[in-house]
């Protein structure tokens, strides 16, 4: 439901997180690359075997657990698209290369026009 109700607002990262060191890394970059996540319409989720955390205050609800670990599956990331499908796989989390993918996309090539 939470990736339907959001569709065509925002893509979104989810990121398997396996321990509080990987999480506070996870957060430092977040907070330096804020700017670039904003540009991108990107959402940061973090996802252990409990809990999915917020890395955004927009967020008025947040996706099921279940629904999160099925999209995740046993990729270390995954990024959905504004259109809600799954755009990517990775294994390792790699900004530049998130970032990549994320501008070679065609609506991404049209926002960058548009502005």
């Amino acid at each position: 439901m939470f990736f339907s109700n959001i569709r065509w607002q925002h893509r979104i990262l989810l990121v398997r997180v396996d321990d509080d060191v990987e999480l506070k890394e996870l957060i430092e970059y977040l907070d330096y690359s804020a700017p670039e996540l904003t540009e991108r319409k990107l959402l940061v989720l973090g996802i252990d075997r409990k809990t999915v955390y917020p890395f955004s205050n927009s967020l008025s609800c947040l996706p099921s657990l279940p629904e999160v670990q099925r999209r995740l599956n046993s990729n270390k990331a995954v990024l959905i698209g504004l259109d809600g499908g799954i755009k990517e796989q990775y294994d390792v989390i790699d900004p530049v290369r998130i970032f990549s993918d994320i501008d070679s996309m065609p609506m991404r090539r049209r926002e960058r026009q548009d502005n």
